[in-house]
């Protein structure tokens, strides 16, 4: 099995995790931008040690704007990555970084790896940054990478990622088009321990129902995405998708994958209902909710007509203030060998913890995951006296009245609690291990 984490980091970039500023204060808590930065840091991390990845995917880095897609990510971003890469590193010197290129619209893809437990093989080659990356062909045609990045890799490994990408046989262009400022997919792939190749599509979807589904659609039409699984290959399409996996009204799935389960080779999607949502709802559709609101537009407390249920209770959705938003996800499709045993998700959760095991929460028929995660949270309910910062308390299964919980706004609302976590990035990561 090989465990893969991906995180959607919210306009990651060098400040966010090392910001030098020891003035400015930040905002919803009494410390400096320096000290709070510090802290994200931490928090990034933590979900390293604590979900112990092979690999670990980044998608949303920042760049200057360069239209010419596969040249190496630039300014704040590629400060950032490499800032990341040496925390990582004092975790484990095994840690590495594929040298992280432009997709498209300022943005870049970073992916991390453990050099001990994987072998990064490309599938292109470094060809000194004219254009973009060459294929990794048999007879070696690769240079090596310019500083800072020519020590992310082992020694003599000069493999590369690829953003652009052959369309189907008797598909005119010869790279597939998928329109002015969209974001590529960002493919690396790896050997695992057993001799199995891990191919992986980090992918970043326009942030717009049109745009998105024109987008999934588009990457149907990659050879590399439309071929039957090879022998021995895990095939990973995974990031944010940007397309509501449930609907509003009553929770049924929107079948917004179909571009791919519906393919001769189709895929697996890996955050799926198993059936038709359960009645009564209670927190059903926060089981699946991948992103967070924002401070000014969260709570986790319940109102007369507004009950609130764990695990999502009103801080998960959007800064319009639909609920349970889930637009995150792993699809993946595998050749003969490729997938040993049954795989797992988990939606790492800051907030109430993960795996989502409160059982007297669970409307049945939900996805809990499996991988541990300690909140960052700590909740205690006892009667009509909610006392929110005891350690060790449960998270609790309905949330009180905020007439009830007093002063629990303040508290959630703060750098300390749900502040630090929302900070780090509007997303949950998601775990996979397969």
């Amino acid at each position: 099995m090989t465990r893969v984490l991906y995180w959607n980091i919210e306009n990651f970039a060098i400040n966010k995790i090392q910001n030098p500023s020891a003035k400015k204060r930040q905002r919803g808590g009494a410390i400096k931008v320096d000290l709070s930065s510090a802290q994200r840091l931490t928090y990034i991390s933590r979900h390293v040690t604590e979900m112990d990845p092979d690999i670990f995917v980044v998608v949303e880095i920042e760049t200057p704007y360069n239209n010419n897609r596969g040249v190496l990510c630039g300014g704040g971003g590629a400060t950032g990555v490499l800032a990341l890469l040496g925390s990582l590193r004092v975790l484990d010197a095994n840690w590495c970084l594929v040298p992280p290129l432009i997709t498209g619209n300022k943005e870049a893809v970073a992916v991390f790896f453990r050099a001990d437990r994987v072998t990064f093989t490309g599938p292109d080659q470094w060809n000194g940054g004219i254009g973009p990356t060459v294929p990794n062909l048999a007879v070696p045609m690769a240079q090596a990478y310019p500083a800072p990045w020519n020590n992310c890799l082992p020694v003599a490994n000069y493999s590369a990622a690829r953003v652009e990408f052959p369309g189907l046989v008797g598909m005119p262009p010869a790279n597939v088009n998928f329109g002015v400022d969209v974001r590529h997919p960002y493919q690396t792939t790896f050997l695992d321990a057993g001799g199995r190749t891990i191919n992986i599509f980090a992918v970043h979807a326009p942030a717009n129902f049109a745009g998105a589904t024109a987008f999934l659609q588009t990457m149907t039409t990659m050879a590399a995405i439309n071929s039957a699984g090879a022998a021995n290959e895990l095939r990973l399409v995974l990031g944010d998708f940007n397309l509501a996996l449930l609907r509003v009204a009553d929770s049924t799935y929107t079948n917004c994958y179909a571009p791919f389960t519906g393919l001769a080779n189709p895929y697996t999607v890996a955050l799926e209902p198993a059936g038709a949502p359960p009645n009564p709802l209670l927190g059903y559709s926060g089981y699946f909710a991948t992103h967070m609101r924002p401070r000014g537009n969260a709570r986790c407390w319940s109102k007369t007509a507004s009950v609130a249920y764990y695990p999502s209770y009103f801080y998960t959705g959007d800064s319009r203030g639909s609920a349970n938003e889930s637009i995150d996800n792993v699809l993946y499709l595998a050749g003969a060998g490729g997938l040993p045993a049954a795989p797992e998700l988990t939606i790492v959760n800051g907030v109430v913890g993960s795996p989502y095991d409160n059982a007297g929460a669970d409307p049945g028929g939900v996805p809990q995951g499996t991988e541990p995660f300690v909140r960052d949270v700590n909740w205690y309910w006892a009667g009509l006296n909610p006392q929110w910062m005891a350690p060790n308390g449960p998270a609790p299964d309905v949330a009180p009245q905020f007439n009830v919980a007093k002063g629990v706004r303040g508290w959630f609302l703060g750098w300390d609690v749900y502040g630090k976590i929302r900070s780090t990035s509007d997303h949950l990561p998601l775990f996979f291990n397969g």
